[in-house]
């Protein structure tokens, strides 16, 4: 239904709570009981406080008359109208590059079109009780509907604008003549002087290979400074880097502070809109990073001492952080499998035993197959030199899914730029569940199941020399590892690096830290990890890599985010026509109803366990059924 528009209404707060006020936008039923409340979050930061002295050129930032840095952020709010339904905890939603991700464990997701409802899935959030909040707090997200995003000031030196080095650097699957600064179409730094010597375009045949300086009479800034145009074209087969001097940063870190003050009023403010009493922090790849990011940084204590969050879930963000809170922060940089090298995400303390990790902080991470293959998941439960496992602390759980990719639940179809069709496995089970136990953990001080992932002790974690993988699968191109595995290195910043400022774009790179990855088993799946029901009762090799199609340059390089997925053969005849070492299906299971008696019997086992919800049983069912049909519907064509 259409949202309905009501009257802006202010809430003044008190100023210690450094919310100055809520402002609501609009205000609507949406299904199950629930309201929708879409406003905005107005904040005043004072610099040089204990809690803001972090905030990289805060104190370089315009103020108000009370001398405090003004800004302010989106918010999207999901409650039951009858707050008595409400079972006391808000899910924390961190949107991921604008977009509020918190239906995800509903099945459904936010839309981005004002005219267009939400889906809200099967309703789970709202049968469970759970207050969403969806908090914006990324200045440069695209300017499109529906994301949501931080209004922060940019930093000066009396009034002078300050400049810096920023670098964009990006590959293209096809000749095209210009290209965008931002990532993914976020909003770029402006440029100081067009002219400026330090405005250096280059192209390099490999990540690791030397940069070749193209002359600057062949490329010129287009957009008013948000692309490059290149004459001859940027063509497949080559890594472009652009780094320029660009001016007026951003005051980056303040959407840490603001996700810090926020939570804070929702918890202790008597006139915000909606109140919790326990808070968890979701955030998938991106946004998982940012909530790492903030307990690293120590933003997950507010202005007067109490703890922010209860508990935090990061999503496939594997051991990173990222550019949250420094000058010139681009925020959507990662460090992906094929794209945005060597930025400050994949950066130490790795794993939360070196973290200053709160003791009654509870943190559930979860990471699939793909990220120890495209964002050096080892990292998080071994030493830095890759030598033994690390003991995790008793606050933190960590999940890893055997056989899953960095998105989840996509259909088993071939991706273009991708050699495979792309992995389906849905995991959005094992969140669901996840988040009732840590809701648990906090309340009643249950504890979640144990933690489930390779490891060096068990000889599940191996040396990129030492894995092996059935080679002999019909049709599946098999990376190399010293190829095709991310990797992170010791960077080099420049001398101000501590103090968030970079003075050396790009950074010089030390020794590379060692990334492990998992063992698979006959069947090419990852051992070690957690089995979610349709790879502990498999129809088909899953696995957490993709390769590129040759034609988009490249080939021997992993598709960012995506797996891989080859159906076994239907029956022995056709498994042994096609030289398949993997046993058929009907060898496996003999037919559907056997099928679907070991789908059931490994549902059962992850719902005694508590790794799956008891509540989710008949949906997986249904699902064991799609993915019988969909296999063999593809063996048929």
């Amino acid at each position: 239904m259409a949202l309905a528009l009501i009257a802006l209404v202010t809430r003044a707060v008190p100023a210690q709570a450094h919310v100055v006020r809520f402002e609501t936008l609009s205000r609507a039923a949406v299904g199950d009981g629930y309201e929708k409340i879409v406003g905005r979050l107005w904040f005043a930061d004072r610099p040089g406080s204990a809690a803001n002295r972090r905030i990289v050129d805060l104190e370089r930032a315009a103020r108000n008359v009370d001398g405090e840095v003004s800004s302010s952020d989106d918010v999207v709010i999901l409650a039951p109208r009858d707050r008595t339904r409400a079972n006391g905890a808000a899910v924390i939603d961190i949107p991921n590059r604008g977009g509020a991700t918190a239906l995800i464990l509903d099945g459904g997701r936010f839309s981005h079109e004002p005219d267009v409802p939400d889906d809200l899935g099967d309703g789970f959030l709202m049968r469970h009780g759970f207050i969403t909040i969806s908090l914006g707090w990324q200045f440069d997200v695209p300017r499109a509907p529906g994301l949501l995003g931080l209004r922060a000031p940019v930093a000066s030196d009396d009034r002078h604008p300050i400049t810096g080095l920023v670098r964009s650097d990006f590959h293209v699957d096809a000749p095209q003549a210009e290209h965008e600064i931002g990532d993914r179409g976020h909003v770029a730094y402006r440029v100081n002087d067009n002219a400026d010597l330090d405005n250096v375009l280059t192209e390099r045949d490999e990540v690791l290979a030397p940069r070749r300086v193209i002359p600057r009479a062949r490329w010129r800034f287009t957009r008013a400074g948000a692309a490059i145009a290149l004459d001859g074209d940027f063509t497949p087969g080559r890594i472009y880097e652009l780094v320029y001097r660009a001016k007026d940063p951003v005051v980056v870190g303040l959407g840490l502070a603001a996700v810090r003050d926020a939570v804070s009023y929702f918890k202790h403010d008597p006139s915000a809109p909606v109140h919790v009493l326990r808070a968890y922090g979701f955030g998938i790849s991106q946004s998982g990073r940012f909530l790492r990011t903030l307990v690293v940084r120590g933003f997950d204590t507010d202005e007067q001492g109490r703890p922010v969050f209860e508990g935090i879930m990061p999503i496939v963000a594997g051991p990173s952080l990222g550019s949250f809170d420094h000058r010139f922060a681009q925020p959507s940089r990662d460090a992906a499998a094929f794209s945005s090298f060597f930025y400050p995400t994949d950066m130490p303390p790795f794993h939360e035993r070196e973290w200053p990790l709160p003791p009654d902080l509870k943190v559930i991470d979860i990471v699939t197959s793909h990220e120890y293959w495209g964002r050096a998941a080892s990292l998080m439960t071994t030493s830095d030199d890759g030598t033994r496992d690390v003991a995790l602390p008793a606050n933190v759980r960590f999940y890893a899914v055997a056989g899953g990719m960095h998105i989840t639940g996509v259909s088993p179809t071939k991706l273009a730029g991708a050699r495979e069709r792309s992995d389906p496995l849905d995991y959005h089970w094992l969140e669901r569940s996840t988040l009732v136990r840590l809701d648990d953990w906090a309340r009643s001080g249950t504890a979640p199941p144990p933690s489930r992932y390779p490891t060096i002790a068990d000889a599940t974690l191996v040396a990129p020399e030492r894995w092996t993988f059935p080679r002999t699968i019909p049709g599946l191109a098999v990376p190399d590892p010293a190829i095709a595995l991310h990797r992170t290195w010791r960077y080099d910043f420049g001398p101000r690096w501590d103090a968030g400022i970079v003075d050396r774009e790009p950074p010089l790179l030390g020794a590379p830290y060692p990334s492990l990855i998992p063992k698979v088993d006959g069947d090419g799946i990852d051992l070690g990890g957690l089995r979610l029901p349709e790879v502990a009762a498999p129809l088909g090799t899953y696995t957490g890599w993709n390769l590129r199609e040759p034609a988009t340059g490249f080939g021997d390089h992993l598709v960012d985010f995506y797996g891989s997925f080859v159906p076994f053969a239907l029956t022995n005849g056709t498994q042994m026509a096609a030289h398949d070492p993997r046993r058929s299906i009907a060898e496996r299971y003999g037919d559907r109803s056997g099928y679907l008696r070991a789908y059931q019997a490994a549902t059962a086992t992850l719902v005694r366990q508590r790794y799956v919800l008891a509540e989710d049983a008949p949906a997986l069912r249904a699902r064991a059924e799609w993915l019988w049909r969909i296999v063999h519907e593809t063996a048929r064509r």
